[in-house]
């Protein structure tokens, strides 16, 4: 992994107090500078077997390092704040040949055959040419459910529906400007959203897509969902609205070798 970055990703407040969502940055994200972004991570439990509700986050999560969430056991589990720390997600990657995790080989397959590294390993490896992290720097709350989901369902377990529109804003805002402090730390040439509800997330709360200052933006579906082979109405799925617009920056030599 490349650590160059770390000291400034460090400065950036939210990760004093959180520095289990650092993100990935490879160790050859310099030739390319691709950050790609994805929705959340998770913690293992469902709405019937709630211990941290809604509520308990809305209360503990932004200004405390919610020990009791990272180092919750379920029987023969490994904790809870595994589950939610950005790189050893990356590293189970590259370690568990045997599952799928789609959300990052898909886009690398785009990556492989656009950019054509020079020293493309062919296998999960490769990887270390993207930085990674999620959007929402905070768990959804039920074990691969997305994140707006579980804000739902668990404030009306609450009997507050309202509830989770509040955090949800507030997850947003904060998330949004991580995000940008990312974007300055790391300075990523193009930023690749894998999530449709964290590009809007992020365009609501401040972004720099707007700014002729800024990375290039792309958003797609989730690799793992039916949309990113699929074609819309307009013939083009997202892998292929992902593969044309890595072009079109290649091209530009937004993004090139070194």
């Amino acid at each position: 992994m490349n650590s160059q970055y770390d000291k400034k990703l460090k400065e950036i407040e939210f990760y004093k107090t959180h520095p289990e969502y650092l993100p990935f940055v490879g160790d050859k994200y310099d030739e390319f500078r691709i950050l790609q972004i994805g929705e959340s991570h998770y913690i293992g439990q469902t709405p019937k077997t709630e211990e941290f509700s809604i509520k308990y986050f809305q209360e503990h999560w932004w200004n405390s390092k919610c020990d009791d969430v990272f180092t919750h056991e379920h029987p023969n589990d490994v904790n809870w704040g595994s589950w939610y720390t950005t790189r050893d997600v990356i590293n189970r990657f590259f370690e568990n040949t045997q599952k799928n995790y789609s959300i990052f080989s898909k886009p690398l397959d785009v990556f492989r055959r656009v950019c054509q590294p020079k020293n493309l390993r062919g296998d999960r490896e490769d990887y270390h040419y993207f930085a990674f992290m999620n959007f929402f720097q905070m768990p959804s709350l039920y074990s691969g459910e997305s994140f707006w989901k579980t804000l739902e369902i668990s404030a009306k377990n609450q009997n507050d529906e309202d509830l989770a529109y509040a955090v949800y804003k507030t997850a947003a805002q904060v998330s949004a400007g991580v995000l940008n402090d990312v974007i300055k730390a790391i300075d990523p040439a193009i930023v690749v959203f894998t999530s449709s509800s964290a590009w809007k997330a992020y365009r609501n709360y401040g972004c720099y897509a707007d700014s002729q200052d800024g990375p290039v933006m792309i958003q797609t579906a989730h690799p793992g969902c039916c949309w990113w082979n699929r074609k819309k109405k307009n013939g083009i799925s997202s892998r292929m609205h992902l593969e044309t617009e890595l072009k079109k920056v290649y091209q530009m030599g937004i993004i090139k070798e070194e």
